[in-house]
Order: structure tokens, then sequence, then C-alpha cells
């Protein structure tokens, strides 16, 4: 609310101030900390967070399987399996829920280059471009992968029929996943309803089987309620005439509440439930032979019908991956990181998370372990042990490995400045012959000193990482923590 600033009220504004805390109810925080007069002058109002798993079942219910919503993306079973089990196992708040969804939509679209026509396809000229070339190949085969019978003949010969074809695939994509959100709006209905007539009705919130709204969700998502559908349409031939008209009432009110163009698609559906609702005899009449069960039975078969035409698998239509997660798992390391295993990973192999300057030409080979950073040598010779290590000959072995990094990188250097590409080979023509200067005492010492501060700043880091463990029995030794590890 913005209020003037010359208004008379403004000193009678309340001052509102939103507190989350966690503490017992009785005494709270505030109560325990401040004192009587300050408590005074405060007024207290306290609420209750929702939460558990009813809070995930509304904002999906809300969300993605409302027929109200629009999302440019569907998210599929995987993801919907990782939410409630995160959800349920590790942190059950909205936020976590947020997360994940970002995470999957960031996944989603860094890995499937054809992503970019999600929203809208680009233009005729934008594809004609060489740099567009690898783009169009690729979609003209994967539309040719879904219906080998057209291939690159007549029906896509040209960048302006591919277009057609990407945006009639979103098109029907988008259709599809209407149907699906309106098929499982009127399965709940009639759930509901049954539930709240007093029938068994599905054994969605059956705890002891494992089910809840969320797998019916996915089932929804694979259409895989055929069997669910059967049995809601045999309890609808069960009921009496008079919960006959509440129902077609309901299922009237859920088309008319429909957006206008989802409404507009479903509109001969629509019209059955008014002729069902016609057929039903006026009040007085319910006792008139045959009546109920006639029109029970016709509607029931009509609606499982109408229902399994509504709920199928998503990934039917062409390119659905574009527009849908599907059934690929949700990357866990993303939200709950293996710290433990992406460390050993980074000392073992460090190049393959930032890779060394190499040349175009150069030979792409698993580097050796002189080439490896300093820290990263330590840790070979560090698994090499047994559980305790003696400082003295971890060093030698670390001496070894860098006096044959010199030896390698001054070769390297001595084949450049003579014009080869490569360091010399054993044998053969082309040896490199070069007289060895003796190294004065004073280059050895600095040598020396180097080997002996690398050393000692690699220990570091592995100390730092927690590798190792100071013991008080053997004052030149360190005890190794980790074990069981594999390349």
């Amino acid at each position: 609310m913005t209020v003037p600033s010359n208004s008379l009220y403004i000193s009678r504004l309340p001052l509102v101030f939103i507190l989350a805390l966690s503490s017992p109810a009785s005494p709270s925080y505030l109560h325990s900390t401040y004192p009587r007069s300050t408590l005074a002058l405060l007024r207290f109002s306290n609420y209750t967070v929702p939460s558990g798993t009813k809070v995930l079942e509304e904002v999906l219910l809300r969300t993605f399987f409302d027929t109200s919503f629009e999302p440019d993306v569907i998210i599929g079973p995987g993801v919907l399996t990782f939410i409630a089990d995160y959800y349920n196992r590790h942190n059950s708040s909205v936020d976590a829920v947020l997360n994940i969804l970002q995470l999957a939509h960031l996944r989603h679209f860094s890995g499937e280059v054809l992503t970019l026509v999600v929203k809208s396809t680009p233009s005729s000229k934008t594809l004609s471009e060489d740099t567009s070339l690898p783009f169009v190949e690729e979609m003209l085969s994967r539309l040719q992968s879904f219906n080998p019978s057209s291939g690159r003949d007549r029906s896509i010969s040209s960048i302006p029929s591919l277009i057609a074809a990407t945006d009639d695939a979103r098109n029907s994509m988008y259709s599809r996943a209407r149907q699906m959100r309106v098929g499982f709006g009127i399965v709940k209905l009639i759930q509901d309803f049954m539930t709240s007539q007093g029938y068994k009705g599905l054994d969605w919130d059956n705890s002891a089987k494992g089910v809840d709204i969320i797998d019916v969700m996915i089932g929804a998502l694979q259409g895989d309620l055929r069997s669910d559908v059967k049995y809601l349409g045999t309890m609808i031939k069960k009921l009496e005439i008079s919960q006959l008209g509440t129902l077609f009432g309901n299922l009237h009110t859920f088309y008319n509440a429909l957006p206008l163009y989802i409404r507009s698609s479903e509109e001969e559906a629509r019209m059955n439930v008014i002729l069902a609702i016609n057929a039903i005899p006026p009040s007085g009449d319910d006792g008139v032979p045959g009546v109920s069960p006639l029109v029970a039975a016709n509607f029931a078969g009509w609606l499982v019908k109408y229902i399994n035409n509504l709920l199928t698998p998503l990934e039917d239509e062409p390119l659905w991956d574009i527009w849908y997660t599907g059934a690929s798992s949700f990357p866990s390391p993303l939200i709950n990181p293996s710290v433990r295993a992406t460390v050993v990973a980074g000392l073992l192999h460090p190049y393959d998370f930032a890779e060394p300057s190499r040349k175009k030409d150069e030979e792409q080979t698993d580097p050796a372990l002189w080439e490896l950073p300093d820290t990263s040598i330590l840790f070979h010779r560090y698994l090499d042990s047994g559980k305790m290590l003696n400082i003295y000959d971890w060093f030698t072995a670390f001496q070894q490995e860098l006096e044959t990094q010199r030896k390698n990188l001054e070769e390297r250097a001595l084949a450049v400045r003579s014009g080869q590409s490569s360091p010399r080979k054993r044998g053969g023509k082309g040896k490199i012959k070069e007289k060895e200067k003796p190294e004065s005492e004073e280059e050895v010492d600095r040598w020396q000193l180097e080997i002996q501060a690398r050393f000692v700043r690699a220990l570091q880091d592995l100390d730092y990482l927690g590798f190792l463990k100071h013991t008080g029995r053997k004052a030149d030794h360190v005890q190794r923590v980790v074990f069981d590890m594999h390349d």
C-alpha cells in the first residue's frame, strides 16, 4: 500500500516484523529474550507454515497438472520421482523443489541443442546460413527417425517445410500435454467425488502400498492409468440416479472452467456431458426402472474410452524430447554432490577438470605421472603406500618424479629449439646430441630447495583436504585416512 508523504496517518501506521523462528511455541524465543516492558508494546500473531507431502502435491497440482498452466518444458517421470524422493528424505521445503526444477531446466537446455526451438523456430534466413547447417541436418535426421517413411522427400524438401514441420511438432506436443492435464483433472475429479460419497475409490493414499498422487501423475504422463480408469468406470455404473446427477454437474462445471482455447477443443466431450444430464429423469422419477443403470452404463463406456484417448504417452509425439524431459533421471550430484568422490577424481585426473594447453595437431593421450601437478603426483604416491607413510620415503618418491619431469621438459625445450615437433626418441635418425653441461653447486642447491618447497606445498594441500592424520607415535610418519580408492 502506498501512502502519500503528506498523509496524517503515517504516525498511526504499525510497523510489521515477519520473523521466521523454529523455537518452541511457549515460551517462544521472543518471550524469553525481551523484557516485559518491551513485550507489552508488541502484538504477536503466530502462523504455522504448511509442510509435508500435501504441500508438494498442491504445488504440482496447481502448476504442471493444472489445465490453465502452460509450461514451455514439461517435466517427466524422472524429475518427478527425484523431487518426491528428495522432498521426503532430505529437504521438505518449496525452495528445494524450486531449485530442483531450475536445475532440471538448466540441464534440459544445456544438454540438447534442439531446445533452441522450444519457444519458436528460427527464420528461414537464419537456417539458410552455412553456420546453421549442422543444426538443420540434426533436425532433419530427428524428424526422419520419427517417421522414416517421410524421410527427406517432398514432405521436408526445403527450409520452409522444415520450419513448418517443427511448428507442427510443437503445436502437437503442447496439444497432447493439454489433453493429458484435462484427462488427469477428470480422473481426479471422479476420484474425489467417489471418496466424498463414501466409496473406496482408488488407492491413491495407500501408504502401505507406497502409492500417492505423484505416482498417479507419473502414470498420467506415461499413459499408464488404463486400469484405474476402467475401475472408475465400473464404479460409475453403481451410482444412484441422484449421485449421477451430481457427478455430471461437477463434470459440466469442470469443462466450463477450462480456458477458452482448451474448452473449444473439448466441446464434443462437454456436449456429451450435457446430453447425459438431460438423460437423467426429473426429481420424483427416480423410481423409473432401468433408467439409472442404462444412463450410467452408457456414460461410463464413453468416459473410459474418452479418458484413455486423452492419457497417451507424450513420447509418441515427434521431437518430444525438445519440450519434455521424459524418463531421464535427474542428475542428483547437482543438488546433492559427492564431495569426496569429486575431490579424489580431481586429484587423480586433474586435466579432466582443467585441460592443459595443447596444440590442435597434438595427440590427445593420457598424461604421464610427471606431467601432473605436484599435488596429484604426491597423491598418486599416497595411494601406493600402506597405512603409515614415512615422510622421507614419500619425499624421495616425489623427488624422483620431479627429476623425470625436469629431464623431459629440458628435452622438449631442446626439441623445440632444434625445430622438431616432438622430443628425441631413442636411436634412429634425427637424434639430438648435446653435451650436458655440469651444473654448478649453486644450481644444484637451488633445485633441491625448489623440490623441498614444492613437496611441502603439496603436502600442505593434502593435509588441508583431510587426507592425512598426524600421529605422536612416530614423528617422521603420518597416517593415511583414505583407502579403497579406484582410478
